[in-house]
């Protein structure tokens, strides 16, 4: 069960910084719950201060200063989590790395841009031409895309795989089969480079650190790569052919990052696959099970980029009903008990899955890289405002 530990007296926006009255012990390395009216955050404790002075832990009674990854508020219960049976500094951690991921874009998105605007490219022939590179020097085509994609129609594969060859980048050695041409590989690698220019500039760490990061990244990614199924590996594989040398750090980190995401895909499709639920009527499960959709007409309007007609999400709630998992008429639908049971089983074997390697990885090497992270992501936060 998780402890009151205490309760956030204040929280200074521009330091991202917590003030926390203790009832309890503080210690660095604790995984803490703070949780309040529109507060849901946990959080590693990476320091610990009073009065400007670093702390590696702090008694009851005591006020003390740490540093947290999103805003919290005056009044904020503070819970310390005891009960590690749902991997909370995993968790904790894996919510920095995408917070990461998300700013490092920031460094390339420039880059990016341009490319598009140059070429009069759509956002989604990134996607496209990036996939492309990475499953050389096989073909690339609607089926193979939707291994990691599933949710999205194969027309619509097959429409964005025809407009990006229509701009010079692909050739369609077979129909419905593209590989880049000469001239899109270029493109495609030097795209590649002066994104990863970009982020070498931009990267705020000390070489030591970077380096450190490095190898903490490099192990938690050859264990994925090499723990034994399930998840098979086809994402993550993909993602580390594009893998860049470790004497460019911030490339390197974004890019293990990605493998890990990745991975992530990987562990989903195992944890539902098996069902033989179409991937379509699992989403459509998805948007009831988070109450951000109660009918037919809000999972099409919310879903209508995948290229799916309302007919298809109608037939794909049948399928749902059929199984026993939903119920209610098509502008009320409901989880059944059992639809219930089966997306939470969904999203713990997800979990279950992608953290299984992450026990290559010490407790305190969790620690140092969750703190080195937030470092990271909070140094480029500040070197690029937009990204805050």
């Amino acid at each position: 069960m998780d402890v009151l530990l205490g309760q956030v007296t204040h929280y200074f926006t521009h330091l991202g910084v917590a003030v926390i009255a203790l009832k309890g012990e503080l210690n660095i390395g604790d995984t803490l719950l703070f949780l309040g009216h529109t507060t849901d955050l946990t959080q590693v404790v990476c320091s610990i201060e009073q009065e400007h002075r670093r702390l590696n832990s702090a008694q009851a009674g005591m006020t003390v200063a740490v540093k947290v990854d999103e805003a919290v508020r005056q009044g904020d219960n503070i819970y310390k989590i005891v009960d590690d049976t749902q991997n909370p500094e995993n968790q904790a951690l894996w919510r920095t790395m995408r917070q990461v991921l998300e700013v490092v874009y920031h460094t390339y998105q420039p880059v990016f841009a341009d490319f598009l605007q140059r070429y009069g490219l759509s956002e989604h022939a990134m996607s496209i031409l990036l996939a492309a590179i990475t499953m050389e020097p096989s073909t690339i085509s609607p089926e193979r895309l939707q291994v990691r994609g599933p949710y999205t129609a194969e027309q619509t594969w097959m429409a964005r795989l025809h407009a990006v060859a229509e701009k010079g980048f692909l050739s369609e050695p077979e129909p419905g089969e593209f590989r880049l041409n000469r001239q899109g590989r270029s493109r495609v690698q030097k795209l590649i480079a002066e994104s990863r220019s970009a982020m070498q500039r931009a990267d705020p760490l000390p070489l030591e650190q970077g380096e450190r990061l490095v190898a903490l990244l490099g192990r938690l990614v050859q264990a994925c790569l090499f723990t034994s199924p399930p998840p098979d590996t086809w994402c993550i594989r993909l993602s580390y052919q594009i893998m860049p040398s470790e004497e460019m750090p911030l490339p390197f980190i974004e890019q293990a990052l990605s493998c890990l995401q990745a991975y992530r895909d990987d562990a989903h499709l195992a944890s539902w696959e098996p069902s033989d639920l179409s991937a379509p009527a699992l989403e459509a499960l998805t948007l009831i099970w988070r109450a951000e959709a109660h009918s037919l007409e809000t999972i099409y309007d919310k879903l209508a980029g995948r290229g799916f007609e309302k007919h298809d999400y109608r037939a794909n709630l049948a399928e749902l009903r059929q199984r026993g998992l939903l119920e209610g008429k098509d502008n009320n639908l409901r989880l059944t008990q059992a639809g219930q049971e089966f997306r939470e089983a969904v999203e713990s074997d997800t979990n279950r899955y992608f953290y299984t390697p992450w026990s290559i990885l010490e407790t305190h090497e969790k620690l140092e890289l969750s703190c080195l992270l937030a470092d990271l992501r909070d140094g480029l936060r500040q070197k690029i405002p937009m990204a805050s």
